[in-house]
């Protein structure tokens, strides 16, 4: 059965990764936390049997709770385990040992990149997935604004630790009641503060527009604002070419929309 990271169930046990321990499947059995938690428009890590929790306790339609939270972008990880090709859409089943799960990427005509990462993203290859859950009629399933291939198996372990941190952080939320104007928003631990990436006025649309995504303006819940990102760059690119350069940050997992279509934060924060 899918519940916990035995050796049956995991997909996991090739390639230098061991299963894990049946008993540390505790913390990732509950839902999970996220950045900036408190606002469904926030990425919030999950694994599989957390997503089907979660699904099963909700009605998708209506927001997907999370531990009592409504969530709406999600991040996962796993294995593909099948891979399909419609007209519309790629279609990819991903195993994460705790589960599987399908997701949909809608074909974009005008992405010239998405033939290359399609070719990467093959059975018996690990994914990134980011994107949110829909329900179609009876059948659930993650539709993706972003799949690409992991391409440094570390970031397996980290999306597990990640996802079980926020889960333990969002229980311990739901267990105790805040403090009055004590802040509840969740944020990893850190000895210190990221220092602000320079913006290289010589670099590219993209490079300059990801380093302010990733600076101390990206930091607030909702984003950066696009007009913002223009007014930063002081007439070097046009608005067209600014958005130009955040579609391409969004496809390639580096981006994702919270409050609406002008606001955007960088997935590394």
């Amino acid at each position: 059965m899918y519940g916990g990271y035995d050796g049956s169930a995991t997909q996991f046990a090739g390639d230098g990764f061991m299963p894990t321990p049946t008993g540390a499947t505790g913390a990732a059995t509950g839902a999970a936390g996220g950045r900036g938690q408190g606002r469904p428009d926030s990425l919030v890590p999950v694994t599989v049997k957390m997503l089907q929790t979660a699904i099963a306790a909700s009605n998708v339609d209506d927001g997907l709770r999370v531990n009592g939270e409504e969530v709406h972008n999600i991040t996962l990880l796993g294995k593909i385990i099948e891979a399909s090709d419609t007209a519309t859409n790629q279609v990819y089943t991903l195993d994460d040992g705790t589960g599987t799960v399908v997701v949909k990427q809608w074909v974009d005509a005008d992405d010239a990149d998405a033939s290359s990462r399609k070719d990467e993203l093959v059975v018996g290859k690990y994914a990134r997935v980011y994107g949110h859950v829909k329900q179609f009629g009876s059948d659930t399933s993650v539709v993706a604004f972003s799949v690409r291939p992991v391409q440094d198996h570390n970031e397996v372990t980290y999306h597990f630790l990640e996802a079980v941190y926020c889960n333990s952080h969002n229980a311990q939320r739901a267990d105790a009641k805040p403090a009055a104007g004590a802040g509840t928003a969740y944020a990893a631990p850190s000895s210190a503060p990221a220092p602000a990436p320079a913006v290289d006025p010589g670099g590219s649309c993209v490079d300059q527009a990801k380093a302010i995504f990733e600076g101390p303006d990206g930091r607030r819940d909702e984003g950066v604002k696009i007009d913002v990102v223009v007014q930063q760059l002081n007439g070097r690119f046009t608005e067209a070419q600014v958005r130009e350069a955040v579609e391409h940050l969004v496809n390639e997992g580096h981006l994702y929309s919270t409050i609406d279509d002008d606001h955007f934060k960088s997935t590394n924060l």
